[in-house]
């Protein structure tokens, strides 16, 4: 079996110095047995990581073929339109939104998503008249002012804010109590009085307007589709597994690069990583060898 250099010079060092050892001790070939185990452990650590994020990393190193961009004329940047229909009392997308949509939008800081949140889940809007409506949430009241509260973060805030703000709230289990948004805005850095300002002023219509994206055939919540598509069978993947569903998702224009040569940066760090385990290493048998 072939080891990595550093990997081989561990081992040359450690068969040079048991040759040194004039007298084994018991005592002595069981602390050496374990460091060796041990180090041994550590190293592959170094060299292994998340399957996951190589996959991701691998497959968002592409070539974007001259898309236009209504803002700069043309985009350096794949992109997959995400679009999460959900409500804030209900417990399967609490868990997505803070487990699976939202870690994956800060691992690829946003830059290859287009994402867009639809505060609404199963309510029921009444027109009353055309500047009136009344509002129904599945989870009574206290949804549809959650449902507004999101949705004034989202019209009033830059989306990595209100995303922030978002994912915070559905991490308690009621989302909209006082102590909870007053947390939500100091770490998102926005503001609790123009929220409530807004989910007064502006929330029923923002809800309405939400309700009218949310008119199509679905069974469950969340609801999430890609590039402007919901696709009922894949629902469950998606809970599951949000990351490996956008990679299936990246649009046609783009080339995925078929190199296996891992990140530069990546080779680095486990390259510093196993050279710092060989020398603690080395140090922990000098002083329970000799």
């Amino acid at each position: 079996m072939k080891y990595p250099h550093a990997l081989e010079t561990f081992f040359v060092i450690i068969h040079w110095k048991m040759r040194r050892i004039r007298c084994y001790r018991l005592q002595n070939l069981f602390v050496v047995s374990g460091i060796v185990s041990i180090c041994f452990l550590l190293y592959l650590a170094t060299i292994s990581g998340d399957h996951t994020q190589q996959v991701l990393r691998k497959q968002i190193k592409v070539t974007y073929k001259h898309r236009r961009s209504s803002e700069s004329g043309h985009s350096n940047h794949i992109y997959v339109n995400v679009t999460v229909f959900y409500e804030t009392f209900c417990p399967a997308c609490k868990s997505f939104i803070t487990k699976q949509m939202y870690p994956t939008y800060r691992y690829l800081n946003g830059s290859h998503i287009n994402l867009d949140l639809v505060p609404f889940g199963w309510a029921k809007v009444r027109e009353i008249d055309p500047y009136t409506h009344n509002i129904t949430c599945q989870h009574g009241e206290k949804e549809c002012y959650g449902n507004r509260i999101h949705a004034c973060a989202l019209y009033l805030y830059q989306l990595d804010k209100s995303l922030k703000f978002i994912n915070c709230t559905l991490s308690y289990i009621n989302p909209v109590a006082d102590d909870v948004i007053e947390k939500c805005t100091k770490i998102a850095r926005i503001s609790a009085d123009k929220l409530q300002e807004c989910q007064m002023t502006k929330g029923n219509s923002l809800l309405v307007n939400n309700g009218l994206k949310s008119d199509f055939h679905h069974k469950y919540m969340p609801a999430i589709s890609f590039n402007g598509h919901f696709d009922e069978s894949i629902q469950s993947q998606v809970w599951h597994n949000f990351s490996s569903v956008i990679l299936q998702h990246f649009p046609p224009e783009t080339t995925t690069t078929t190199s296996t040569t891992p990140d530069s940066s990546d080779g680095n760090i486990a390259s510093v990583s196993s050279v710092s385990i060989i020398l603690v290493c080395i140090l922990l048998l000098s002083d329970n060898v000799f």
